[in-house]
C-alpha cells in the first residue's frame, strides 16, 4: 500500500463506520510504493441498507474519500 494511503487509514475507518461500510478494498496503482499514483480505485461493500439511503451512503463515501485524499476516486 503506497504510503499517502496508509498514513490515513485511521480517517478511513471513521468514514467506513459512519457512510455504512462493510468491506473497502484498494487495487490498482496505489497498492505499492511506486512513486506515483493516479486515481484510487476501490471495491466497496455496503452493509445492508435501506433502498432510499443506498445512493447517500455511496456518494457520501465517495465525497468523502475524495477530500481526504484530494485526488479522484473510483468505487
Amino acid at each position: 500500500m503506497h504510503p499517502s494511503i496508509r498514513k490515513h487509514l485511521p480517517e478511513m475507518n471513521v468514514l467506513c463506520r459512519r457512510h455504512g461500510v462493510r468491506r473497502l478494498e484498494l487495487f490498482g496503482s496505489a497498492t505499492d510504493d511506486r512513486q506515483t499514483i493516479g486515481d484510487l480505485d476501490f471495491l466497496v461493500e455496503f452493509e445492508a441498507l435501506d433502498p432510499a439511503t443506498y445512493a447517500d451512503a455511496y456518494f457520501g463515501l465517495l465525497e468523502a474519500l475524495e477530500r481526504l485524499f484530494g485526488r479522484s476516486v473510483t468505487l
